[in-house]
């Protein structure tokens, strides 16, 4: 992974300078500006791009699950993880007391990713931002795959057991783009109803995309 200072080339170093300043150094350097605002202001522009970036990634998730996706992208963990892979935490402005002390998956490693993703936003705009961070996101979003399935084929395989419906039947449709952007589609038999078609880059991910919207079908169905 590149380190933080490659992500972008700064027009104004100051912001990056600011984003790498922890309040703490303020104590001791009066008049400081610290990535406290950066922060407040990264916070939203990573919730935008991790929501671009999972609309596109996973044509066939419903808003609940492009949320559980989103909020475990932008979670704390996660960006202390960035902030640890990108070697913030070497070069983070701290009090002397602090330095070096920082600790893997901390607050503070998390809000000063944020604030270097509101650093980038300001000096280079939204493209700039999204085309720097979508990257990151990615090996988390690979990873997701296999969570998100078996939450909803698993669920969707309890409801029809509570309901004494027939297991579901996953049916391939066929994929469509080119062989390095292939995308596959699946419908889900429940009770003799389709529902989809689920789809997505695996067909585990679009046989789960289908269990979810026959889960959301079921939701409106009373029980008998």
């Amino acid at each position: 992974m590149k380190g933080f200072a490659e992500l972008h080339t700064f027009r104004d170093p100051a912001l990056l300078e600011q984003a790498m300043t922890h309040p703490s150094y303020a104590n001791e350097h009066p008049g400081t500006p610290t990535y406290q605002r950066l922060e407040f202001l990264g916070d939203a522009v990573l919730q935008l791009i991790a929501s671009e970036f999972l609309l596109a990634r996973f044509p066939g998730w419903d808003e609940g699950a492009l949320s559980k996706a989103r909020a475990r992208l932008v979670d704390r963990t996660h960006c202390a993880q960035l902030a640890g892979d990108l070697g913030i935490h070497a070069a983070l402005r701290t009090e002397r007391g602090l330095a070096g002390g920082v600790a893997p998956g901390s607050k503070v490693l998390a809000d000063a990713f944020e604030a270097l993703v509101a650093a980038i936003y300001v000096d280079g705009g939204l493209e700039c931002a999204r085309d720097a961070i979508t990257p990151l996101l990615t090996p988390k979003a690979d990873g997701l795959d296999a969570d998100m399935l078996k939450d909803a084929k698993s669920e969707l395989q309890e409801r029809c057991q509570a309901r004494r419906l027939p297991l579901p039947v996953y049916v391939d449709r066929g994929h469509t783009g080119p062989d390095h952007a292939r995308e596959y589609h699946v419908t889900v038999m429940v009770d003799g109803q389709a529902h989809g078609p689920g789809s997505g880059r695996k067909k585990q991910v679009a046989e789960a995309a289908a269990a979810r919207m026959a889960l959301a079908a079921l939701d409106e169905q009373p029980e008998e």
